[in-house]
């Protein structure tokens, strides 16, 4: 229904089967984020969710699905290009086909917090990225998750990346991480609760150790979303 949001949670790792079935019918979570194989979150690192679009979905949660780019501070952060941009967004394309995810899902890169202001690197990067994924004739979707104090700056550059493409009223959807407001509560929270009007989606919690749901527990962080799919990943079902 309009004006209706939903809970969500995230974690970097696979759960796995059992944990995943457990949550979808004793959790108040409508969606998971859905993690793919990326540059700065590999298997060697974190347990794959490749290959499992199909069973959760069909536990009836939605998807958020993240992209782990290179980083202003951190991972790959020497790397940092248009170039390099457009290469990791024709991967992003790349790995959503192999997963099955149907035309137009939209895709968050992974923006990590970083010190000072947007690099112009950085900006090269990100419109790079955007770039890649709106030449892909709607194959997937840009969408940004980034800290709260950064997503004004990202919005602008993703701007002048959607004017570039003739599309000067275009914007790539928002994930927004603002984890220490009292007020965030995904039972009740929107996103633009958080502060940005553009806001999609909003983390409010992370690791929050221990959740039980259906006697698993995990450890997750929290989310509040404007649908029950916030990657439009089911295809037809609607999500509102």
């Amino acid at each position: 229904m309009p004006g209706t949001t939903s809970a969500g949670f995230d974690c970097g790792s696979y759960p796995g089967d059992d944990a995943v079935k457990a949550w979808a019918a004793n959790s108040p979570y409508e969606f998971v984020g859905f993690y793919l194989d990326a540059p700065c979150h590999s298997p060697a690192t974190f347990k794959t969710w490749s290959g499992k679009r199909s069973f959760i979905t069909q536990q009836g949660f939605g998807l958020a699905v993240i992209y782990v780019g290179h980083q202003q501070d951190g991972c790959g952060k020497n790397s940092l290009s248009r170039q390099k941009g457009l290469e990791h967004g024709a991967d992003t394309i790349a790995k959503c086909a192999v997963e099955g995810f149907p035309s137009g899902t939209i895709v968050f890169l992974d923006v990590e917090s970083f010190n000072g202001h947007l690099s112009a690197n950085t900006e090269a990067y990100i419109r790079g990225w955007i770039s890649a994924l709106l030449d892909s004739g709607g194959a997937s979707s840009p969408g940004i998750y980034c800290p709260r104090k950064s997503a004004n700056e990202i919005h602008l550059a993703a701007g002048k990346e959607y004017a570039a493409h003739a599309l000067p009223n275009g914007a790539p959807a928002f994930w927004i991480v603002k984890t220490q407001d009292p007020l965030f509560d995904p039972s009740t929270s929107s996103p633009v609760d958080c502060g940005v009007p553009f806001a999609n989606v909003w983390q409010g919690r992370i690791d929050v150790k221990g959740e039980v749901h259906g006697a698993v527990a995990l450890d997750i962080d929290r989310n509040v979303a404007d649908s029950r799919d916030p990657s439009r990943a089911l295809g037809g079902i609607v999500t509102t």
